[in-house]
């Protein structure tokens, strides 16, 4: 797996999200984010220009357009559930896992 530099915030801020809802703890937060950052992620260099051409082409977050930029630029395909992302993906030739 490879990912921009940003994935570590983007989970700890989901993380932040379902202990806001109460679904975890703040202990069960820290434990799911040690087993995160534990997973052979690749850290990808993001071309910021790029990414805000995305961004700004496609009315999306930078954080999503970093990860976009990332897939096409290392020809590797995206993972994602994100609807949207997936569409913007297949238009600018990403492969969608």
């Amino acid at each position: 797996m490879a990912a921009p530099g940003c994935i570590q915030w983007e989970m700890g801020n989901a993380l932040y999200g379902v202990y806001k809802r109460n679904r975890v703890s703040l202990r069960e937060a820290q434990r799911v984010f040690m087993e995160f950052d534990s997973l052979p992620i690749r850290i990808l260099d993001v071309d910021v220009n790029a990414a805000l051409e995305i961004a700004i082409e496609n009315h999306i977050p930078a954080y999503d357009a970093y990860y976009l930029q990332c897939a096409l630029y290392f020809e590797f395909p995206l993972l994602t559930l994100d609807k949207r992302m997936m569409d913007i993906a297949q238009e600018i030739d990403v492969t969608v896992l």
